[in-house]
């Protein structure tokens, strides 16, 4: 009976473990005058808007105004997503002197720069079940 209960609890773990869904980004506001490419990252709690330490990242050439970008085969999880317009393509985010931002930039749920940047609560999301989660970002 126990061996039973061991092996049910391993396959709920394991299988939540493996489990995958995808993240489908809708991003509006790009300014396809400016171009440069959409430098996009997906963050857990812990690495939130840190350099180099998103759990995937990508960057895609500006192509069109409204631009859709999917990650497949992302862990089930609650993360948060940033992405910003690099018009001048030096992978980094362009600010004046006190730090606000010079390029377009945009948080899942809408989340918005007031005295620095968003939380990670104000832009989580989860993502369950392998579902495919649309997010709308839009750029400012």
């Amino acid at each position: 009976m126990k061996m039973v209960s061991l092996l049910h609890l391993c396959i709920c773990f394991y299988g939540n473990a493996f489990s995958q869904g995808t993240i489908t980004l809708q991003v509006e506001g790009i300014d396809l005058k400016k171009g440069g490419q959409l430098s996009i990252a997906i963050f857990d709690e812990t690495n939130f808007l840190k350099t180099g330490k998103q759990l995937r990242a990508l960057e895609v050439e500006v192509i069109s105004e409204k631009m859709e970008i999917s990650f497949e085969k992302i862990a089930m999880g609650t993360y948060a997503v940033a992405v910003f317009q690099d018009t001048d393509w030096n992978h980094e985010l362009k600010t004046n002197f006190v730090g606000f931002p010079q390029e377009r930039i945009g948080f899942s749920k809408d989340a918005h720069i007031k005295f620095g940047p968003p939380s990670f609560s104000d832009a989580q999301f989860k993502l369950e079940k392998e579902d495919i989660v649309v997010l709308k970002i839009i750029l400012r």
